[in-house]
């Protein structure tokens, strides 16, 4: 899934969370970091890689440690809990590994 743009990851997220297309569509939860990206068409700025950041840290109770720790691998958020592209953290994480899938 790291492949992904953030913005599709996102919806898929909402897809997870939600029962159908038109939920996500009607979604009342207004206070959900994910929530002005939901429709993946437009953006209305700001930064998708903050949100999924601030996301993510929300699901952890606030706590880094936990995100970094996080085993919730099957989250289409999980590559990009750190509000990072994947492939720019494979390279800081490994920085000798140019051609990591």
């Amino acid at each position: 899934m790291s492949k992904m743009p953030a913005s599709k990851v996102i919806r898929l997220k909402c897809l997870d969370c939600s029962e159908s297309k038109l939920e996500v569509k009607e979604c009342w939860n207004k206070d959900c970091a994910l929530y002005p990206y939901r429709m993946v068409k437009g953006s209305p700025g700001g930064s998708k890689l903050g949100a999924i950041k601030k996301y993510c840290l929300d699901c952890c109770i606030g706590s880094y440690k936990e995100v970094k720790l996080c085993e919730a691998r099957k989250c289409p958020l999980h590559a990009y809990r750190f509000g990072k592209k994947p492939e720019t953290m494979r390279k800081k994480l490994n920085p000798s590994d140019e051609n990591i899938d």
